[in-house]
């Protein structure tokens, strides 16, 4: 790299040859010759290499070389229990130690399925290109040989079914934990959190298996560890909401954490790693490790609208009520009127009718926001997903779009 016209180098291998760390003996030299600086005078042979990332003649007394697949999945789950989006993002993460100037090639058995694929300096991109292979020098030691994406998985290890029911200024919380495919291995590290809602004043959680414990910033985290053989993990209790607040109008995210040793879930395989140029044969040890990253469920609704039936007026948790118009004709000039409109509709029966209906068929009275929402909004699907996904006041409509 070039600064100003200045030669400048960033590679850690030959910044950690030039400049020593500061030890015991250094200090005692720089007392004695007084000078303070740690730079070298020379610099490194590497720095003319061709591969400036490796030491020159390196050499250990045991060549061995692991190569470990470090992948998270990425999920949201919705209330239904259906997959929203489900995708892992990996690394190819290696510990080198060999000696002299060895050439790998590691190959893959399905390298189809990587998406968004990024390498470490050291890798030939040409072999890649052609025929999906990588072909490198490694640095010594450990480094990140490659990071990938796996998108579109159908398949997820854990079910976590929530469910929480609000009435008479007290809700009920229960939270059901499972195997839902199995990996194969031991899945283990599993834990359950989500945030309490600001207007609960006081908690009260058990479960029938792990640990229950509310932080104080009304974190409430449940460790579970693994999931035994004779029963399946749930915890339940009740929330008492806020004096005046009748039922609970903001529902909780679950975040779920797990680790599977053993098995990258994305499905991907090394298929061999071949070396040359090295005095001796050396030891080649492969691992996999699947963790979860932002892994998602949302909350199952409940009897929240136990009074309210399709066609019928607003549900009795909107507050203050607002009158849901039966037809067009009936909006007020307020947009929150209209938004209550879109949002009694899809709560109904058939919230297609809401996209059957022409912009231009709106009253005068209708805002220039909820036009453009029905205009963009025309595929029959787009709707329902958002009428599952937000259903507790016409706010989640404004916060929204």
């Amino acid at each position: 790299m070039i600064d100003n016209g200045f030669p400048l180098t960033t590679e850690p291998n030959i910044l950690r040859e030039m400049i020593a760390p500061p030890n015991i003996v250094s200090k005692v030299l720089s007392v004695v010759t007084g000078n303070s600086s740690n730079v070298k005078n020379t610099l490194p042979d590497a720095t003319a290499s061709s591969v400036p990332w490796r030491t020159t003649d390196l050499k250990h007394t045991n060549n061995d070389v692991y190569v470990d697949l470090v992948e998270e999945m990425d999920a949201i789950i919705n209330r239904d229990g259906a997959l929203v989006k489900c995708e892992i993002y990996g690394e190819v993460q290696v510990n080198s130690h060999l000696s002299g100037l060895p050439d790998l090639t590691l190959s893959f058995a399905n390298p189809s399925i990587l998406n968004d694929v990024r390498f470490h300096p050291c890798v030939r991109f040409r072999p890649w290109e052609s025929d999906q292979i990588l072909s490198f020098v490694p640095p010594d030691g450990e480094f990140k040989l490659m990071s990938y994406r796996v998108k579109n998985l159908k398949n997820y290890p854990l079910y976590v079914k929530p469910q929480i029911t609000s009435d008479s200024g007290t809700c009920r919380v229960s939270v059901l934990v499972g195997l839902r495919n199995d990996p194969g291995k031991t899945i283990d590290s599993i834990t359950v959190q989500f945030q309490l809602p600001s207007c609960i004043l006081s908690a009260d959680l058990t479960s029938n298996h792990g640990i229950v414990n509310i932080l104080a910033n009304k974190t409430c985290s449940w460790s579970i560890g693994r999931i035994p053989k004779d029963k399946a993990p749930s915890m339940s209790g009740t929330l008492v909401l806020e004096t005046g607040l009748e039922r609970l109008h903001v529902f909780p995210t679950f975040q779920v954490s797990f680790r599977i040793m053993g098995v990258a879930l994305s499905g991907l395989q090394i298929d061999k790693l071949d070396m040359k140029n090295l005095p001796t044969r050396p030891y080649k040890g492969f691992r996999a490790l699947t963790r979860a990253g932002e892994f998602e469920v949302r909350e199952a609704l409940g009897p929240l609208y136990k009074n309210h039936k399709p066609g019928s007026s607003d549900p009795p948790h909107l507050n203050p009520p607002i009158a849901s118009p039966n037809s067009p004709s009936d909006f007020s000039a307020t947009p929150t009127h209209h938004l209550s409109y879109l949002h009694h509709h899809l709560l109904s029966s058939n919230p297609a009718t809401i996209l059957n209906r022409s912009p231009t068929s709106l009253p005068s009275a209708a805002t220039p926001s909820l036009v453009f929402l029905l205009t963009a909004t025309t595929a029959a699907a787009t709707i329902p997903v958002y009428a599952k996904r937000h259903h507790c006041c016409q706010l989640c409509w404004e916060e929204e779009w």
